[in-house]
């Protein structure tokens, strides 16, 4: 799911069985158990996005896993250094490193080569 910081989204883990199965909820990032009930409600930061598992159990069965993930919709901002120096000949690969949500909008990259002023659009999936 895509959110907004500060925004609380609620995880649902539908299972079913007899006996009703145990439930643990994880976090990817910390692997750690963040809950025990089919329903979990996270309040969006930089500290709870991401990808969270769903794990149930009944004794004498194999473990079900499922997943979701919680994206934050934010502007994309540059990673990659400012300056990147580079050998007097031959082939110049500048990297350019642009995080954000993968889902928004046509991005414009602009950038300068000497004294030559370069565009290129990319589109992302959403386009």
């Amino acid at each position: 799911m895509e959110t907004h910081y500060g925004a609380t989204e609620i995880l649902q883990c539908d299972v079913d069985g007899n006996p009703m199965p145990e439930i643990e909820w994880y976090h990817e990032d910390s692997d750690r158990m963040v809950a025990n009930s089919p329903n979990i409600s996270v309040v969006v930061s930089s500290d709870t996005a991401g990808r969270y598992y769903c794990k149930a159990r009944v004794r004498g069965f194999p473990e079900l896993t499922g997943h979701a993930n919680i994206y934050i919709r934010a502007p994309p901002s540059i990673v990659s250094q400012r300056i990147q120096y580079v050998p007097d000949e031959g082939v110049v690969k500048v990297h350019t490193y642009i995080d954000g949500t993968m889902f928004f909008d046509p991005l414009s990259v602009k950038y300068h080569a000497q004294s030559d002023y370069h565009s290129q659009r990319y589109m992302g999936p959403n386009a």
